[in-house]
């Protein structure tokens, strides 16, 4: 006796539509031109070896990898002048008097960047 299919690929106005039962109890699908019913086929291997290797991941978690990838990259390409552009800003809103400020910009200005 052979081994049940991982998924389903369905022929839905000439399209084809694959799915299957993931980990986390939801039902992924994709959706694939007429004529590419081995891409179905291919896309549900893929999601099986992952889930037989233990790496497959929900849509969910992809999101919020790459949410926090992108947060990362924006924060790894802040410069020193852009921070301090920033934390002076943010000084003007929490009510710092314009001396306060005045002095901050001159020292960084004058001190801190030229440092770095």
């Amino acid at each position: 006796m052979g081994s049940r299919p991982f998924g389903t690929i369905e022929a839905k106005n000439g399209k084809w539509r694959a799915r299957y039962n993931a980990p986390d109890g939801s039902r992924p699908s994709k959706v694939f031109p007429g004529n590419a019913k081995g891409q179905a086929r291919a896309w549900l291997a893929k999601a099986e070896s992952s889930i037989v290797a233990g790496t497959w991941k929900s849509a969910r978690e992809i999101a919020a990898e790459q949410a926090e990838a992108e947060r990362l990259a924006a924060y790894c390409a802040l410069t020193v002048s852009d921070f301090a552009d920033e934390w002076l800003r943010r000084l003007e809103n929490l009510g710092r008097t314009p001396k306060t400020i005045q002095t901050h910009y001159w020292l960084i200005a004058n001190e801190s960047v030229d440092a770095v």
